[in-house]
């Protein structure tokens, strides 16, 4: 690398991980596109726009001649992915000259701050180190970096770290959310794509690239292990291939063995995070036949170091262990109470004793992590690109052999906009979504031209299926006999949560589909004045983009209520209904209303609607407690 790309030290003018010292988001872009300026084994791209309008970055790390014929790469991958055309024989000469796809995500939750300055130090090493390990990394991996998932919470977390720093709030709690919308909880917005940045990393993750692997790179609390690998604990999801789990052990195993070859204590497996839930991003990899891993390295105080009371190996301390709120609560400047959980075993062979955390802990542990990782990803290179391709072609067996066999959205919907809105999100996280050119029978059932069915044998088969069906947790109990408490959310079947009318197909059945490269809002119905005299327009209020049509009317100042049968009259004001007419028509297309022009008012009461005044209440604390907004 030239000058224009020193190295990460004498960049930021700190070591990364320095007490006390951050890098901000805009720094570590302009690093990484100096980076990819100097040297031929890096690209930066920037895939689009945070929901605050800072650039979000993905930095790809290969060899020179892989970076060259990028596109190739990426269209091999989608035949892995999409494996109808692609026989055994072929497959294993495209594996053989092939490289595996490897994605890294960092910092979605802001505060979990250290992979965002990790990365720079990785970097400048894949990118300048000639040696044979890193030669044989860019040789057969296609690494792909997202720096940070959350730009807009590295900003935030940065400067209110730093507005606070050396004075009696250095500890202090962020008093906001570090999404603008979602909070802590962005990395929970997975397969409902809500967010700027779910779309982008969802997009580059199901639609370009299809990685066989999958890291998410995040941080936990300071008081026991400082760094969890998979495998996961149970339960595990009954819709994930058993070679995920399998796979997942093997490169956890592999992280693990990094970090205690470098003497790193305080490893821990199978433990704390389950293999049950839909929602993650990480997670969401596992029903796409991929590999998904985590890591959850201990925290510091963001930048701050964490003191811990010493313990003894295999003594672990006396009295009471202190609640989650006596922990929180806690003078910051005083030592943590010593670890609790000190006995070695196969899961956790080199317990944490305790003593001081930096960041710069924080960024070894992560960065020998990582490093395990791509050469794990090397050394099984061909191993996973085939499990990948064998798996997709498993699931498309599977749905074509056992039912259900599809799931059918009828026509006919309560909220077609909702419906619409529902095979989007099929579509945009790569599952495959047909449309009936004709009626058909299934289970006995006639279905009209227009319904769409989610056929089964498909390579994302269990994704579908897992979002599609009813769940059932399993009931897991300590060796006391209480129940266990789930880690996470343990349901989550899309139809019943957006009130969308689908349907299991359990029987093979027969009919002429076509499948669609896209999701279009179906219009909706707009009837005009049969007459001369238009006293007003009644706007049904069985779809919710109908609240849209309400404030937009709202905000231009016409008159709107809400008429006893509970749709919405708009009431025309004079010489004006022509005009009216035409926007609402314009709505009823572009959101899937329907509309219908009156010649007389209804004759039941009307509560007139106003504008919404809406206040959020934004406390010091808990601002977690505010959800999404």
């Amino acid at each position: 690398m030239t000058a224009a790309a020193a190295p990460p030290e004498q960049f930021a003018g700190f070591r990364m991980g320095t007490e006390k010292k951050l890098l901000r988001w805009e720094k570590i872009v302009e690093y990484m596109h100096r980076a990819a300026a100097a040297s031929p084994r890096v690209r930066t791209e920037e895939l689009g726009k945070t929901t605050n309008g800072n650039p979000f970055i993905v930095v790809t790390i290969s060899s020179p001649e892989t970076l060259a014929d990028l596109d190739h790469y990426r269209q091999l991958q989608r035949r892995l992915a999409y494996p109808r055309n692609l026989p055994e024989s072929e497959a294993e000469e495209l594996i053989a000259r092939h490289k595996a796809v490897l994605l890294i995500t960092c910092n979605i939750h802001s505060t979990e701050i250290g992979s965002s300055q990790m990365v720079l130090e990785l970097v400048d090493r894949l990118a300048t180190e000639d040696s044979p390990f890193v030669r044989h990394i860019l040789d057969n991996v296609i690494f792909l970096l997202a720096p940070s998932f959350n730009p807009d919470g590295q900003i935030i977390v940065t400067d209110w770290y730093n507005k606070n720093l050396g004075t009696p709030w250095e500890h202090s709690f962020l008093p906001e959310l570090y999404h603008k919308y979602t909070g802590h909880d962005n990395n929970r917005d997975a397969f409902m794509n809500t967010k700027a940045e779910s779309r982008m990393v969802n997009r580059l993750t199901y639609k370009d690239w299809f990685p066989v692997v999958y890291l998410d790179e995040h941080q936990m609390g300071s008081n026991g292990a400082r760094i969890f690998v998979p495998p996961f604990k149970d339960p595990i999801n009954p819709n994930v291939d058993p070679m995920i789990w399998q796979i997942n052990g093997m490169l956890g195993y592999a992280m693990g063995a990094a970090l205690h070859e470098k003497g790193y204590t305080g490893v821990i497996t199978d433990a704390m995070y389950t293999s049950w839930w839909q929602g993650g991003f990480l997670m969401q990899a596992w029903w796409h036949n991929m590999v998904g891993l985590l890591t959850e390295v201990a925290s510091a105080r963001v930048a701050s170091p964490v003191e811990q009371e010493m313990a003894k190996l295999g003594q672990p301390p006396s009295g009471p262990e202190l609640t989650f709120e006596q922990m929180r609560n806690r003078d910051p400047r005083k030592p943590l109470p010593p670890p609790r959980d000190v006995m070695p075993r196969n899961t956790y062979p080199r317990p944490w004793l305790g003593g001081r955390w930096t960041l710069r802990d924080i960024v070894d542990y992560e960065l020998a992590a990582t490093y395990g990782l791509l050469e794990a990803v090397a050394n099984n290179r061909s191993l996973l690109i085939r499990n990948f391709y064998h798996l997709n072609r498993k699931q498309m067996d599977l749905g074509a052999l056992e039912a259900p066999y599809a799931y059918v959205v009828p026509r006919q919907q309560h909220d077609p906009p909702v419906a619409a809105r529902l095979l989007e999100l099929l579509d945009e996280l790569g599952v495959e979504v047909h449309r009936a050119a004709e009626s058909f029978q299934a289970d006995g059932k006639t279905y009209p031209a227009g319904s769409h069915v989610i056929l089964m044998s498909q390579p994302f088969r269990a994704f579908a299926k897992d979002l599609l069906e009813k769940q059932t947790y399993p009931e897991r109990r300590t060796a006391g006999g209480a129940v266990e408490r789930p880690y996470d959310v343990t349901g989550w079947t899309l139809p019943y949560q957006m009130g969308v009318d689908m349907v299991e197909v359990t029987k093979r059945f027969d009919a002429k589909l076509e499948l669609l490269k896209s999701i279009p809002i179906p219009p909706g119905r707009f009837e005009p004045a049969t007459g001369k005299t238009v006293a007003g327009f009644e706007i049904s209020n069985n779809a919710n983009n109908a609240a849209i049509a309400v404030n937009r009317l709202l905000k231009a100042g016409q008159e709107v209520s809400w008429a006893g049968n509970r749709n919405i009259l708009v009431r025309a004001k004079p010489g004006a209904a022509t005009g009216l007419a035409g926007q609402l028509e314009d709505w009823s297309r572009q959101l899937g209303i329907d509309v219908k022009a009156l010649a007389a008012p209804p004759s039941e009461p009307l509560r007139k609607l106003r504008p919404a005044r809406i206040a959020i209440y934004k406390p010091w604390l808990p601002n977690m407690d505010e959800g999404w907004t």
